[in-house]
């Protein structure tokens, strides 16, 4: 019993620990890349009236002064087109001024070269990025016209652990290299001491019409090659809606694979932030790591032990009392059954042991003129002293053969 409640007590204690406390997700501060699509076709007017573009640098600025108000210290950077190739108008700042000022400035004119931006922006982020969580933010209206390859990037994003060197941090030679299972990509080396690994995370926004699943098929293949986020907006309060959930989802550490496509409500300009739709990813069992899942397996199977050890005692126990027993012959009375009343043997009783025996196949009973001995209908039948019996009296003594088993019944005078 002892053993038993060591093992309920340990497995409480991790359920406790880890289920009972779903992992929190927590709003913590990111490196956060815009990637403005500047190409021409940003210059195509929506229903109301503006260019893309314009819809693009209202909705960022509007994100940027809610942003103003957080506690979060975010860093921020901006990249845009020119013609084929990536400009990085804004190095990270932690200003969201600084991205308003150049936001103004920008002009939609020439090619898309998605692949490249996203490049540089895996590139800065390294060199210069000073958060351990970092995500990349595009946000375009079609497919990439350079010649590049997106989701070869997206992919190659998602299988590299992108670790940098952080202001303070020691080379990651001087640490052991460890696995650590964390959300937010396949970035999964962690470093002792102060080393971080840098996770980088993805969220594409197709700013394009439902009309042409072509674009959003292709940008959404990018965003699920990296393991990311996709949105689709066509107008500006979904695009809104989109880099609210963007920039400011949460960090869930025990998601790991991405949900179907969310497409944000249409959200005024003057409406709060849009509930999370952090992407779902495939989780470990409770947010347990393997160190954790191996020891409750451990445990669940000594618990399970544990009951079939305390079962066999039981069934032993039950029968320790009584002016009557029967023992099995030649093992030394190691197996003593005792009774008052009655007793059925069966193969239950012997845990199993001897299969020739029924279950039931006999019944031992006081009656007020002594015990008697019936078989209860047993495939092997019934012997007393070696003769085949269905009911008859038994004194001390006798000999009982079940099966194979032969067992001496025995009576303690009074």
């Amino acid at each position: 019993m002892r053993y038993l409640c060591c093992c309920i007590i340990l497995l409480l204690s991790i359920i406790t620990q880890y289920a009972g406390a779903a992992p929190a997700k927590e709003p913590i501060p990111q490196s956060l890349v815009f990637i403005v699509d500047t190409s021409g076709s940003m210059n195509q007017k929506l229903a109301d009236g503006i260019t893309k573009l314009n819809a693009a640098k209202e909705a960022v600025t509007l994100l940027l002064n809610e942003h103003k108000k957080s506690v979060l210290a975010n860093e921020y950077a901006l990249i845009s087109y020119q013609g084929c190739e990536p400009i990085l108008n804004l190095p990270f700042t932690k200003n969201p001024v600084e991205l308003e000022n150049i936001l103004v400035s920008l002009k939609a004119s020439g090619e898309t070269p998605i692949a490249r931006s996203m490049e540089l922006a895996i590139e800065h982020i390294k060199k210069s990025g000073t958060l351990t969580y970092a995500k990349i933010i595009l946000l375009t209206d079609g497919d990439d016209t350079c010649g590049g390859d997106p989701v070869g990037v997206a992919k190659r994003l998602r299988s590299t652990a992108i670790v940098s060197q952080l202001p303070g941090s020691r080379p990651a030679s001087q640490g052991k290299c460890i696995f650590s299972y964390i959300s937010y990509f396949t970035a999964k080396d962690a470093y002792a001491g102060d080393m971080p690994a840098r996770m980088i995370s993805l969220s594409v926004i197709g700013f394009t019409k439902s009309g042409d699943p072509k674009k959003q098929t292709n940008l959404r293949a990018i965003a699920s090659a990296a393991q990311g986020t996709y949105y689709s907006a066509e107008n500006k309060g979904e695009l809104l809606a989109a880099l609210k959930r963007s920039a400011d989802e949460s960090i869930d550490l025990s998601k790991l694979a991405p949900k179907e496509e969310q497409k944000p409500a249409a959200a005024p300009t003057a409406a709060p932030a849009a509930a999370p739709a952090a992407q779902e990813k495939k989780t470990l069992i409770w947010g347990l790591g393997w160190f954790e899942i191996t020891l409750g397996i451990i445990l669940i199977v000594n618990l399970i032990l544990a009951v079939v050890i305390i079962y066999i005692r039981s069934r032993k126990n039950k029968y320790t009392k009584g002016n009557a027993s029967i023992s099995m012959a030649g093992d030394d009375n190691r197996h003593i059954y005792r009774f008052n009343k009655a007793i059925i043997i069966s193969r239950d009783m012997l845990l199993g042991t001897d299969q020739s025996i029924s279950n039931p196949h006999a019944r031992i009973q006081k009656t007020v003129d002594g015990y008697i001995i019936e078989d209860m209908g047993s495939k092997n039948g019934t012997f007393l002293n070696k003769s085949k019996i269905s009911r008859a009296f038994i004194k001390d003594g006798d000999e009982i053969q079940v099966g194979k088993s032969t067992f001496t019944f025995r009576l303690k005078l009074m």
